[in-house]
């Protein structure tokens, strides 16, 4: 038994918050690869792919929610995603029917991130919510580290990009758990020794509070911890409050990431899997949503 310990304490250089260095994903010129302009503002295929998504997002709407998915079987990030950025020589990539992490040589800070574009997200008219199962066989020792989890995060507010994340993660010190960040604010789960689970968040427009909870066996069903919620209106957290400063159409993407600190991770090791992600808009932000969408599309074929 090792109930006393304790998570090493965040801090620069080591980044045992994986974005404790890095600015978070950078979308747009100064991000990762090149950009360009694009090629017309319609699509027809997009169109046409909004029209017939949004016919079975009205129905779900009335009937509440819309819930997408992705098992990751195929091997192939679809359309919905999007590498959004990443540090040092850590690669996420979808293969073995899982999306894994991978660091051949490791550094100071090893990330991959990418963002599920699939839905616009808005802060004051939808609430959501999105999970992944989570593996993380790593055994680090020292000032290593490996995590695997959900970022959310958005660069609407005019104070920067914010995020949050929440994640299994192994120290170094023999520690393992869940974590979740809020900017400077941190919250951990006492030590509970898994290599597996899943992570959930949990979006309330009308009370700007994101929540993160946890599960230690998703293999006989979700039953879920919270152990931190934080509020982004500056008010409403438990664990801790900012004001992101958002408008009430800005809009939030949820990023699953892998990270780690001066270990190589080989493939099978770090992983995520069973992605989910459900939503719930207000029934008149939802007659925009199809707009949105479209715009979404042109601006991430616009990136890449």
């Amino acid at each position: 038994m090792r109930d006393h310990l304790a998570p090493a304490p965040a801090k620069r250089g080591s980044c045992f918050d994986p974005c404790q260095d890095y600015d978070g994903p950078t979308i747009g010129r100064g991000g990762i690869g090149p950009t360009r302009p694009p090629s017309g503002f319609f699509d027809r295929g997009d169109v046409v792919r909004a029209l017939i998504f949004f016919a079975v997002l009205g129905f779900a709407s009335a009937m509440g929610a819309v819930t997408i998915t992705d098992d990751f079987d195929d091997n192939s990030m679809g359309s919905d995603w999007f590498l959004t950025g990443g540090n040092g020589n850590g690669l996420l990539t979808e293969t073995n029917q899982r999306l894994e992490f991978t660091a051949g040589v490791p550094t100071g800070n090893d990330s991959q991130f990418w963002t599920w574009f699939g839905l616009p997200l808005q802060y004051a008219s939808t609430d959501w919510e999105a999970q992944i199962d989570v593996t993380n066989l790593v055994n680090p020792s020292g000032v290593q580290y490996s995590g695997f989890g959900i970022q959310v995060y958005t660069n609407a507010g005019g104070g920067g990009l914010q995020y949050l994340s929440a994640e299994l993660q192994h120290y170094g010190n023999g520690w393992e758990g869940f974590a979740s960040y809020l900017g400077a604010n941190t919250a951990f789960t006492p030590h509970i020794g898994v290599s597996a689970g899943a992570v959930r968040v949990v979006y309330d427009s009308a009370t700007s509070v994101l929540s993160a909870l946890y599960d230690i066996d998703p293999s006989n069903g979700y039953s879920w911890t919270s152990f931190a919620s934080w509020g982004l209106a500056g008010s409403g957290g438990a664990n801790g409050n900012v004001d992101w400063g958002m408008a009430p159409d800005s809009v939030m993407f949820v990023v699953p990431f892998g990270a780690s600190t001066d270990i190589s991770i080989a493939s099978g090791e770090l992983y995520g899997d069973n992605f989910s992600i459900t939503v719930v808009p207000e029934p008149s932000s939802a007659l925009f949503l199809p707009i949105a969408y479209i715009l979404l599309r042109r601006r991430q074929k616009s990136l890449r």
